[in-house]
């Protein structure tokens, strides 16, 4: 009888999110920053880009640190918004192998997250 056993595996949730809050310009120099950040930083490509959402491909299976980027922008009242930053990574029933969070909090803090 062959037993398995499996040590040192890690699994994280397959998401993690962050928002900035902004205000007129703000809201579209941050949005444009973002695009940008995520051109050069992004594993996969855009998929969809607009006034209120950015998302990129993915996530696709077996790539590693492959994160699925969707950033919305939120009105929230009285001439505020928010940029909400979601990544996403490849999931199996175990989670995922790698913490996309870095991932997420790199663009949160590239805009300026504190």
């Amino acid at each position: 009888m062959a037993a398995f056993l499996l040590t040192g595996c890690t699994f994280y949730k397959p998401q993690s999110s962050a928002w900035i809050a902004c205000e007129g310009a703000q809201c579209t120099e941050l949005w444009s920053a973002a695009q940008v950040w995520l051109a050069k930083n992004s594993r996969y490509r855009f998929q969809i880009v607009n006034d209120n959402i950015i998302q990129t491909h993915g996530p696709h299976e077996n790539v590693f640190n492959g994160v699925a980027y969707t950033l919305t922008r939120e009105t929230r009242g009285e001439g505020k918004a928010a940029i909400v930053i979601t990544g996403d990574c490849y999931s199996t029933i175990y989670g995922c192998a790698f913490d996309p969070s870095p991932y997420v909090n790199a663009l949160y803090y590239h805009l300026g997250g504190k």
